[in-house]
C-alpha cells in the first residue's frame, strides 16, 4: 500500500498554521478502500465509494503570545 494514499485521489486536504496555532498532520489512513460484499457494484468493484476516503489526524501546537 502507498505510504501516501491522498497521492492517489483527487480528494485533497489543505490546512496551514496561523500565526497563534501549528498545524501538522501526523496520521493519514486511507478507509473505504477494500471490496466489501454488500456494497454496490462502482466500476466493477464492490467498495462502498468510488475513492478513497481519508481520516486526518492533525496535531496543534499553541505558540505562546509574546
Amino acid at each position: 500500500m502507498n505510504d501516501e494514499p491522498w497521492l492517489d485521489t483527487n480528494d485533497l486536504q489543505g490546512w496551514a498554521s496561523g500565526s497563534r496555532v501549528k498545524v501538522k498532520a501526523i496520521m493519514v489512513e486511507a478507509l473505504f478502500d477494500e471490496p466489501h460484499p454488500e456494497a454496490p457494484k462502482i466500476k466493477g468493484n464492490n467498495n462502498l465509494s468510488d475513492h478513497d476516503g481519508l481520516l486526518v489526524r492533525y496535531r496543534l501546537s499553541w505558540i505562546p503570545s509574546e
